[in-house]
C-alpha cells in the first residue's frame, strides 16, 4: 500500500526504501478515474524553495508541493499544480491516525492496552486479543496486507492496470481481520493493522474514523480540504492524479477501509498548518510523536519514526508515504522548531529530497 519507513539519516538506505516504495505501489494499486486535470508547469510560492526542491527532488516530477517551517516563519511551493490541489499523502496518513490515537487515549476513551475485540467485532478471531498499541506500533504480529486470493488478484491487476483494489468497507476489512493470523514477525510495517486502528478509534468514540478526523485533528486545526475519500465519484477538479514512476496515469486511491492507513488527500495550504502545529508542538494529539517502542535501529511512537541525531545532531521524528502515483514525506525536527513537508505527484521516493532539504536548514542555523 505505502512506503515502508526507513532510518533517514543513513543515506545508503535512501535506495532501498525507494525501491520498497516502488514494489509496495506495484502490488496494490489505485482506482481508475477519467484523465487528469490541465495543470500549470509554473511553480506559484516561493521561488528560491521550488527551485531547491527541483534540483533535489529531480525534474522527473509531474507536480509537487513543499512546505518548510522554521522558527523564522512558513515557505511553500506548489510546482505544476495549484496551491488547493488535492495531493494523496499515502501513508502519511498513518501519521494522522497515530495523533487520533494519542488523543482518544488523553481523553480517556482508550487505553494503549485496548484489544481491538472490545471496539470491533471479531467473535473469537486471534486479532481480537490485538492492542490499539501493538497496532500503532507494528508489533501486532498481523501482515501488511490480507494474505488471501482476493488481494493477490487485486494486486496482479493493478500492475496490468492501475486498477484500485481498495475498495473495502467496514464489513469487508472486519471479515479480512477476523480470518487474518499472527504469525508475522514482530516490527513488520502493517496497512491491514492501522486500517484497524483507524476503525477502532472512531468505534470508540461513536462515528466513523473519517468524521471523527475531522472532528478531533483536521477540524481543529482549520484543515478543510484534509480528508480521506472513500469513493472515486466524490472526487473533484482539484484532485490530481498522480503517475507511476514508469509515467503510467495512477488511479486515485479510495475505498472505505483504507483512509486511516494511505487514503488521505490534502493540499499545500493544508500542509502548511499542519507542519506549523507540529514544529510548535500544538497539534491535536502531538503525543504521537513521542517514541514508545524499539523499531529496528530506530524509536516508533504512534506511527511516528524517531532518528536519534539525524539532523545536525539533533532527533528527527517522520513518516513517508508512496501511492501508486504520489510518494511522500514529513519530517519534524522538535528541538529546533522545523518541520518539512514534500509530496511528489510522480511516485518515486521523496525521502532523500526532504532529509536534504532538513540538513540544509540545520546548516544554514
Amino acid at each position: 500500500m505505502t512506503a515502508t519507513p526507513r532510518s533517514t539519516s543513513r543515506p545508503r538506505r535512501v535506495w532501498v526504501i525507494a525501491a520498497v516504495s516502488t514494489a509496495v505501489a506495484l502490488a496494490v494499486g489505485l482506482a481508475f478515474r477519467p484523465g487528469p486535470s490541465t495543470l500549470p508547469p509554473e511553480a506559484t510560492g516561493d521561488t528560491e524553495l521550488a527551485a531547491t526542491v527541483r534540483e533535489l527532488a529531480g525534474p522527473d516530477r509531474k507536480a509537487l508541493l513543499a512546505v518548510v517551517v522554521t522558527p523564522d516563519g512558513t515557505r511553500t511551493a506548489t510546482i505544476g499544480a495549484q496551491p488547493d490541489t488535492r495531493f494523496e499523502i499515502g501513508s502519511v496518513s498513518k501519521a494522522f491516525t497515530g495523533l487520533l490515537l494519542a488523543d482518544a487515549i488523553e481523553r480517556g476513551e482508550v487505553t494503549p492496552d485496548t484489544r481491538l475485540g472490545e471496539l470491533l467485532e471479531l467473535d473469537d478471531a486471534p486479532a481480537a486479543d490485538v492492542t490499539l498499541e501493538q497496532l500503532a506500533t507494528h508489533t501486532s504480529g498481523l501482515p501488511r496486507l490480507p494474505i488471501d486470493l482476493s488481494t493477490i488478484l487485486s494486486s496482479t491487476w493493478f500492475a496490468l492496470t492501475t486498477a484500485n483494489p481498495y475498495g473495502e468497507d467496514l464489513d469487508q476489512l472486519l471479515e479480512e481481520a477476523r480470518s487474518a493470523s499472527l504469525d508475522t514477525p514482530k516490527g513488520t510495517y502493517s496497512n491491514l493493522g492501522f486500517e484497524l486502528l483507524g476503525a477502532a478509534l472512531g468505534s470508540a468514540a461513536g462515528t466513523n474514523y473519517a468524521d471523527l478526523l475531522e472532528e478531533r485533528i483536521t477540524g481543529p486545526m482549520g484543515l478543510d480540504s484534509t480528508a480521506p475519500v472513500s469513493d472515486a465519484a466524490d472526487l473533484g477538479d482539484r484532485d490530481l492524479l498522480g503517475e507511476t514512476a514508469g509515467g503510467r496515469t495512477a488511479a486515485a486511491w479510495t475505498g472505505a477501509a483504507i483512509g486511516p492507513a494511505g487514503g488521505i488527500r490534502s493540499d499545500t495550504e493544508d500542509l502548511a498548518r499542519f507542519a506549523e502545529r507540529l514544529a510548535d508542538g500544538s497539534a491535536p494529539g502531538i503525543e504521537a510523536l513521542a517514541p514508545q517502542a524499539a523499531f529496528g535501529d530506530r524509536e516508533i511512537g504512534w506511527a511516528w519514526i524517531t532518528d536519534r541525531k539525524a539532523i545536525d545532531g539533533e532527533d528527527l521524528v517522520w513518516h513517508n508515504g508512496a501511492t501508486g502515483g504520489f510518494a511522500s514525506f514529513v519530517g519534524v525536527v522538535p528541538a529546533t522548531g522545523t518541520t518539512v513537508v514534500l509530496v511528489s505527484a510522480t511516485q518515486e521516493s521523496v525521502d532523500a529530497a526532504g532529509v536534504a532539504l532538513l540538513e540544509q536548514i540545520g546548516a544554514a542555523r
